[in-house]
């Protein structure tokens, strides 16, 4: 066999293996998109219920605590799915937006980000600053301007 047929084999193989992961994986995240979308919204509504007795820095501390237990890429995002129920019933306070970057200050944001992470005790961990990116979010979006102004 020629040097150029071996290799057109073996490209093909890579190919056919590649396809064959994407599909596999496709259909996994198909078969459990339900499951996930139900328990995201379970921990959203017990963010909701969380939220309607606190203040939105409480709903912040609250969340790097849920965080704190659960280091991992899911739990940062149950943790940042947690916040948004919960920043969205909370109570406002005056200063809470006050130094919170928009997210399109890449550098600002990351610096920021990487703060509220210390802030709380979580030092050196690269999925933490997701959290808190639901707070930039939240301070700069239509929902905490139309609660602030209904105050």
């Amino acid at each position: 066999m020629s040097p150029g047929t071996k290799t057109a084999l073996i490209v093909a193989a890579c190919l056919g293996l590649v396809g064959a992961l994407v599909a596999g994986a496709g259909w996994y995240v198909y078969s459990k998109k339900d499951q996930w979308l139900a328990e995201g919204q379970a921990i959203h509504e017990e963010g909701l219920r969380a939220g309607a007795s606190v203040a939105e820095s409480e709903c912040v501390r609250d969340s790097m605590a849920r965080y704190r237990k659960d280091p991992s890429v899911l739990g940062a995002i149950a943790s940042r799915v947690w916040l948004a129920g919960c920043l969205e019933t909370s109570r406002p306070e005056s200063d809470f937006c006050t130094g919170v970057p928009n997210e399109d200050a890449i550098l600002d944001s990351a610096t920021w980000r990487v703060g509220i992470c210390s802030r709380y005790g979580i030092e050196g961990d690269s999925t933490c600053p997701n959290v808190p990116a639901e707070v930039q979010a939240y301070c700069h979006g239509a929902a905490r301007a139309q609660k602030r102004s209904a105050t």
